[in-house]
């Protein structure tokens, strides 16, 4: 049940954050400077995070995974959110929060592999 709680909490975050960000964006500042200070702000709050629960530990860290995170941070932090502050400044929270949500699975729908029909010819 863990689990569950921690997905559903992520959810309402995650659907409380666009609020803010179209607030944020909707005065004229650069969607770019708006990335910087959010991602300023998540990093303010993983330090924090991390130092009082003693979770900032880098010895399992090498060199394939920085490069891996470093990308996934360029990809879903950086490009991805300048397109998404675009998408909300265009065309609003209420639009653009669902039609990412559903692209997003349908996407991740069409990656999925086919079951194997065991048995079945």
């Amino acid at each position: 049940m863990r689990g569950e709680t921690l997905a559903i909490l992520a959810a309402v975050l995650w659907g409380f954050a666009p609020i803010l960000d179209k607030f944020a964006i909707s005065g004229g500042i650069s969607i770019y400077a708006a990335n910087v200070v959010r991602v300023i702000g998540a990093l303010m709050a993983i330090l924090v995070a991390s130092l009082l629960t003693t979770q900032l530990d880098f010895s399992g860290i090498d060199v394939r995974k920085v490069a891996y995170l470093l990308a996934a941070g360029a990809i879903a932090g950086a490009i991805a959110m300048v397109l998404y502050y675009s998408a909300l400044r265009s065309l609003g929270a209420s639009k653009t929060v669902p039609l990412t949500a559903i692209l997003s699975y349908v996407y991740k729908m069409s990656l999925r592999k086919p079951r194997s029909s065991e048995g079945v010819r």
